[in-house]
This record gives C-alpha cells, sequence and structure tokens, in this order.
C-alpha cells in the first residue's frame, strides 16, 4: 500500500516539476522572440535612416543656394559616419548622391560667377556710355562737332546693350 501512495505523489512531483521546466522554458523562448524582433525592428529602424539620409542628399542636388547646400551635405555625412552604414549598395549610393550634390554646387558655382562677371562687363558699357554723354554735355566753342566725330566713332564701337538677353552675352 505504502509503494501505491508513494507514487501518485512522485507522479504528481514530477508533474509540477516539469510545469516549472515548462514555464521557464517558455520564458526563454518568449525573451528570444522579443530579443529578435526587437533586432529586427532596430534594423529596419536603420535601414529607414540610411534610405532616409540618402535621400535627404539627393534632394540637395536641387537647391540654388550652395552655401547652404554645403552646410546641410556636411550635416548629413556626419550624420552617415555616426550611423556606421556597412550595406555597400547603401554606401555606393550616398557616395553617388554626394557626388552629384559636389557637381551641382560647383556648377551653380560657376554660374555665379559668370553672372557676376556678365553684371560686371554690362556695369562697365553703361559707365562708359554715361561718361561719352557727359563728355558730349561739357563740349563748348565753334569746334563742337569736330570735338564729337571722335565721341561718335567711340560711341559706335561699343557693343550694344540689351537687357539681360543675348546681345548682352555678347559683352563678355
Amino acid at each position: 500500500r505504502r509503494r501505491w501512495r508513494r507514487q501518485p505523489s512522485l507522479r504528481i512531483e514530477r508533474r509540477a516539476q516539469h510545469k516549472a521546466v515548462g514555464r521557464k522554458a517558455r520564458a526563454v523562448i518568449q525573451d528570444i522572440e522579443a530579443a529578435e524582433a526587437a533586432r529586427q525592428a532596430a534594423a529596419l529602424e536603420r535601414q529607414r535612416r540610411e534610405s532616409g539620409l540618402i535621400e535627404a542628399v539627393e534632394a540637395l542636388a536641387l537647391v540654388d543656394n550652395p552655401a547652404a547646400v554645403r552646410q546641410e551635405l556636411a550635416r548629413l555625412s556626419q550624420s552617415w559616419s555616426e550611423l556606421g552604414v556597412t550595406d555597400s549598395a547603401s554606401t555606393e549610393r550616398f557616395a553617388r548622391a554626394s557626388a552629384a550634390v559636389d557637381a551641382a554646387i560647383a556648377r551653380r558655382e560657376r554660374e555665379a560667377e559668370e553672372e557676376s562677371e556678365r553684371a560686371r562687363v554690362r556695369a562697365e558699357a553703361i559707365a562708359t556710355r554715361i561718361a561719352l554723354c557727359e563728355r558730349v554735355e561739357t563740349l563748348d566753342g565753334e569746334d563742337v562737332l569736330a570735338q564729337l566725330i571722335p565721341i561718335e566713332e567711340e560711341w559706335r564701337s561699343l557693343l550694344p546693350i540689351v537687357g539681360d538677353g543675348p546681345q548682352s552675352a555678347e559683352l563678355t
């Protein structure tokens, strides 16, 4: 009889131990699954940040202010470095976008220099015309027509100025 009584208690005891082991196993599995989900979420967030940085750099190529673009590119490049991207495709895409922005900055700076040079040449041409007009206004004496001939020849030798149109490009 004692044996019979001991066996059910052993079964209960074993079942209790199995329940505790099962609970621990379930807890470990849940922890593993939670860690994997967190890792996947972090990887997804990292990928989203990478894409966002690349798209922001690509958008800089459309901005007209070279100084602001250069400053923003430096900030985005710093963020990219801090992110520590190891994916070669993303790194290559970022490098291409950065190179395109650098080319756009150089092009805009060159265009600004050319525009500045055109404005300078135009201002000189206008100043020359004003000086000739002032010389005409100061002509005096009986030989005014003789004095006017060299001024008139100088005026005719000047290129025409017509707004900012095609003729103004001939001034450069």
